[in-house]
C-alpha cells in the first residue's frame, strides 16, 4: 500500500501560512506589584468608603458603558486591600470610625484605561512585510487622577492626596483573534487594578503615619 504524504502537506502548508498572515502577536503582561502594607494603626477599625466619579472635560458621564464598568471595579479592587489589612468595611456612616472619600478623575470618555490603536507602526509593519505580518500594534493606556482623603468619624481630617497615573504596556493583536479585542479589555481591568491598588496602598501607609502621630 502506498502512502500518500500530499494531504499532510497541504494542510502543514495551509497552517504555515495562517501564521504568516496573521503575524505573531505578544501580548502584554501586566503583573500586580507586591506592596509593604503598613497601615497597622487602622487594624480593627471601621471604615466607610465613598465614591466620586469625574471625567475631566466632560459635564455628563453616561449611566452605562465601559468607563462606568471600571469605576464601578474601584469598590472591589478597595474592598480587597481593606481586607487584607484587617480593616473592618462598613456601609453605616454613623458607626464608622473613619470614612475614606476616593475621587476618580479622567479625561478619555473611553475610561481611565483604554486600549489605543497605534495605527503609524501597524501600518509600516505591513508594509515592510508586503503584508504578511498582519498583528496590529496597540497600546494599553492608564491615564487618570485619583484623590484618597481619610478622616474621622467626627470630620476631622486625617490625611489627603492626590495621584497622576501615567503607564503604558505595548500589545499587539493579530488577525485570528490572538490579543483578541476580550483580550484587551482584561488587560485594561488587570492594569486598573494595579495602578489604583498602588496608589491605595500608599495613601493608607502615608495616613498610618498621621494616625500614629496623632495618637
Amino acid at each position: 500500500m502506498k502512502l500518500s504524504l500530499t494531504k499532510p502537506l497541504s494542510i502543514l502548508t495551509f497552517t504555515t501560512t495562517l501564521l504568516l498572515l496573521g503575524g505573531c502577536a505578544t501580548s502584554a503582561k501586566i503583573e500586580q506589584t507586591t506592596l509593604n502594607m503598613q497601615f497597622y494603626a487602622l487594624s480593627g477599625k471601621s471604615l466607610t468608603v465613598n465614591y466620586a466619579h469625574e471625567a475631566i472635560n466632560r459635564d455628563v458621564l453616561p449611566e452605562d458603558g465601559y468607563a462606568k464598568t471600571q469605576f464601578k471595579s474601584l469598590s472591589g479592587f478597595t474592598q480587597k486591600v481593606l481586607n487584607k489589612g484587617k480593616v473592618s468595611v462598613t456601609r453605616q456612616t454613623q458607626s464608622a470610625q473613619y470614612t475614606l472619600d476616593v475621587k476618580f478623575e479622567h479625561p478619555n470618555e473611553l475610561g481611565a484605561v483604554f486600549y489605543d490603536h497605534q495605527l503609524a507602526s501597524s501600518m509600516a509593519k505591513s508594509l515592510l512585510t508586503l503584508g504578511l505580518n498582519g498583528s496590529s500594534d496597540y497600546k494599553i493606556v492608564a491615564n487618570y487622577k485619583v484623590t484618597f482623603t481619610l478622616q474621622t468619624s467626627d470630620g476631622n481630617p486625617v490625611a489627603t492626596q492626590s495621584y497622576v497615573v501615567e503607564d503604558a504596556f505595548d500589545h499587539q493583536r493579530s488577525k485570528f483573534g490572538f490579543g483578541s479585542f476580550d483580550k484587551m479589555r482584561e488587560l485594561n481591568a488587570q492594569l486598573l487594578e494595579k495602578t489604583y491598588t498602588e496608589k491605595l496602598i500608599r495613601f493608607l501607609n502615608l495616613a498610618n503615619q498621621s494616625i500614629a502621630v496623632k495618637g
